[in-house]
């Protein structure tokens, strides 16, 4: 029989994805804590962890981040640049500024202005988004694995109850939204 692994504290052990371009969520947070400073890497780096991401690239810079935060560093672009010993990363935060620029500029006659949101609530807002998506993907899985241990005789218990507490999750994010 097939049967789920998980990791230590009971959740599915799911590997993240390894390539592929960067998801736009995982990029409008980069760039909503680039353009936001520090206030707004703090507010993401307190509610999501970089494991959570699921590009490596991001994965990467989001741990750089942490560690020039704890360490008192600078997280301006350009020093994210200098710091960061993966090309990609360099590349990617790169190119977000790039974009910004491109953003920033005055615009021809005759073309509309784009109005770039506030950094911290287009990062609350991704990052809500995430969480709701990451919640119901695990629901998902937990229920496909509900269904294969029921399928083979096993203990479906600790599914049941981790199904109960997701659907808890996602009803208090759709309620309350993030909290801090």
């Amino acid at each position: 029989p097939d049967v789920p692994t998980m990791d230590a504290a009971g959740q599915p052990a799911v590997p993240p994805r390894q390539d592929g371009p960067v998801p736009t969520d995982e990029r409008d947070l980069f760039a909503a804590v680039l353009r936001g400073g520090e206030n707004v890497a703090r507010f993401v780096l307190g509610h999501i962890s970089p494991e959570e991401l699921s590009h490596p690239v991001t994965r990467a810079l989001a741990g750089l981040l942490s560690a020039r935060l704890e360490e008192g560093e600078s997280i301006e672009a350009a020093a994210m640049i200098d710091a960061s010993a993966d090309a990609e990363g360099r590349a990617f935060i790169s190119e977000i500024m790039l974009t910004k620029y491109e953003l920033n500029r005055e615009p021809r006659p005759g073309t509309p202005t784009i109005e770039q949101g506030e950094p911290i609530r287009i990062a609350s807002d991704t990052l809500l988004a995430m969480k709701k998506r990451s919640l119901r993907t695990l629901k998902k899985e937990n229920q496909e694995l509900l269904r294969r241990m029921s399928a083979t005789g096993g203990d479906v218990v600790p599914f049941l109850r981790k199904d109960t507490q997701l659907d808890e999750e996602l009803t208090r994010l759709e309620k309350e939204g993030l909290q801090g």
